[in-house]
């Protein structure tokens, strides 16, 4: 691990109000969370994107396969363990997920079309012109656009923070592994 984990008992107090933040919000402390805590702005910031999109036009299954979907894209060893432990959580439907942890298109007509809306968002970085059309066709609406690029600026950072720091699998998630 390149960059340790804050001890919470050695942070600040306004560092462990935002620890805390994230214990209540997600019932556990999670290291990743402890690694942003170096910087309280980019936890506070964080905290409050997770607080946000829990009230997305997104459904839980949508939300979970954009994260799955940047979790492969970037190369992510955290996250993808991650979400497969939120959407057993959540008791979402697996298999498009674990299709997608294969680097495979999920055949699932929702999620294939969030999956490719994600990597088309990606991929033209958000310039998608004709496709606009064909996803919202597809019952894509404009704020779930919107709220899907979100999604991908949330999960871009945790991507990349977990493979700067090289955090390590918290205990829970060991067995999310595979």
């Amino acid at each position: 691990m390149r960059l340790p984990p804050l001890d919470p008992g050695m942070a600040s107090a306004p560092v462990r109000a935002l620890l805390d933040d994230v214990d209540r919000l997600f019932g556990r402390s999670w290291i990743i969370t402890r690694v942003m805590a170096h910087t309280p702005a980019l936890l506070a910031t964080m905290i409050t994107l997770w607080e946000r999109f829990a009230t997305s036009p997104l459904s839980d299954m949508d939300r979970e396969v954009i994260a799955m979907e940047m979790a492969v894209a970037n190369g992510c060893h955290y996250c993808v363990p991650a979400h497969r432990f939120a959407a057993r959580q959540r008791r979402l439907e697996l298999a498009p997920l674990e299709a997608i942890a294969r680097g495979e298109t999920h055949s699932a007509c929702r999620p294939a079309v969030v999956q490719a809306l994600v990597r088309r968002l990606v991929e033209t970085h958000g310039a998608l012109d004709d496709e606009f059309r064909a996803f919202q066709e597809q019952g894509v609406t404009p704020g779930q656009m919107v709220e899907t690029v979100g999604e991908i600026g949330h999960c871009t950072i945790t991507n990349y923070m977990n493979r700067l720091a090289r955090t390590p699998l918290d205990d829970f998630l060991e067995p999310y592994r595979q």
